[in-house]
C-alpha cells in the first residue's frame, strides 16, 4: 500500500510535469528601439535612420550601405543637394545558355558641406532588415 502511494505520487507528478503550453500563448518579440520611428526624440543635433536589406557581399556591406542612406538624411536635413548618380554596365557572356551580366555602381556627393556623424546603434530587424541610427557631430 505504502508503495503504491509513492508510484501513484511520482506519476502524477510526472505527468503533470509533461503538459504542453496553451495554443493561444503569444511570444512576445523583443521590442524595437524607439529610435526606430523617431530618430531626434531627446537630442539637440540632427540623427537619422537608414536601413538596409540583406546585401550579397555580407553584413559588413550592408551596415555601410544603411549608414550611408541615413548620413544622405541627414544631408537632405541641412538643406543640401544631394546628388546620387548610379552607374550600370551590361556584359553579355558567350555561352550555350546566352547569361548576362550587370555591374551597378553608385557615388553620391554633397555640395560644399561636411558632415560628422556618429553611428549611435545598430538593430537587427526579424526580416533580416539592419537599420543603423547615426547622430550629427
Amino acid at each position: 500500500m505504502k508503495n503504491s502511494l509513492i508510484y501513484l505520487t511520482l506519476a502524477t507528478l510526472f505527468l503533470g510535469g509533461c503538459t504542453y503550453p496553451e495554443k493561444n500563448m503569444t511570444i512576445q518579440k523583443p521590442a524595437e528601439p524607439d529610435w526606430l520611428l523617431n530618430p531626434t526624440k531627446g537630442l539637440s543635433r540632427r540623427a537619422a535612420v537608414g536601413c538596409a536589406y540583406i546585401h550579397a557581399k555580407g553584413e559588413s556591406a550592408q551596415k555601410k550601405l544603411a549608414v550611408a542612406r541615413a548620413i544622405e538624411q541627414i544631408a537632405m536635413q541641412k538643406s543640401t543637394n544631394v546628388d546620387v548618380v548610379t552607374y550600370r554596365k551590361r556584359s553579355q557572356s558567350s555561352g550555350r545558355l546566352g547569361s548576362s551580366t550587370a555591374q551597378t555602381s553608385s557615388l553620391q556627393s554633397v555640395s560644399n558641406i561636411n558632415i560628422k556623424t556618429i553611428v549611435k546603434a545598430y538593430y537587427k530587424k526579424s526580416d533580416g532588415q539592419i537599420c543603423a541610427w547615426v547622430v550629427e557631430k
